[in-house]
């Protein structure tokens, strides 16, 4: 894995700032559930500031990579299906 560089100065980093976590209205947990939560949290970027700058910046790992990738296809069938059932319901047919 090759070292960070910070794109302010180029030096190398190390210090990481940690991950910053978005709260989540309890009416969205309820609807989406707690794995599409986890899979959002997951693909957070971890922030990193340069020791020798200040400047903070965001890096995704591997693993953040991949939950992203992971969690549009599953945010894009949930919303298809709660789509379909929202029409179905306005236009009078059965479930």
């Amino acid at each position: 894995m090759k070292p960070l560089a910070c794109p302010a100065c180029g030096s190398a980093c190390s210090a990481t700032a940690g991950k910053r976590f978005a709260l989540y209205p309890a009416g969205c947990l309820s609807v989406l559930g707690l794995p599409f939560a986890m899979f959002h949290q997951a693909q957070m970027p971890l922030e990193y500031r340069c020791p020798g700058c200040g400047t903070a910046f965001k890096r995704r790992s591997g693993l953040a990579k991949f939950n992203l990738v992971m969690l549009i296809p599953i945010a894009g069938v949930t919303a298809l299906y709660w789509l379909g059932k929202l029409i179905s319901l306005i236009l009078g047919a059965s479930p």
